[in-house]
């Protein structure tokens, strides 16, 4: 591991737009993540669910929002950043 003074600020894998899209939408996810956890950790669960459907709507569009929020937990807690050559 680097010593701390020669640590640097993250970046994305290269210039390519692929790599830095996915390199901001890990950094929003991270944001998104840590304001789910605060809101959860000082309201409580089920007052989170309740301000999601107030946000989203009941029926479908909850489900329809749960999912892509389990799907992009899955693909952002396992991306490996790491070109395998």
């Amino acid at each position: 591991m680097k010593p701390y003074t020669e640590w640097t600020l993250p970046q994305p894998l290269s210039d390519d737009w692929e790599d830095q899209l996915d390199f901001k939408c890990a950094l929003f996810w991270l944001i998104f993540m840590s304001r789910i956890t605060y809101v959860v950790l000082k309201h409580g669960i089920r007052e989170t669910r309740l301000a999601v459907i107030h946000i989203v709507g009941g029926g479908k569009m909850y489900y329809v929002w749960l999912l892509s929020f389990c799907i992009n937990f899955a693909y952002y807690s396992t991306k490996k950043y790491g070109r395998n050559e």
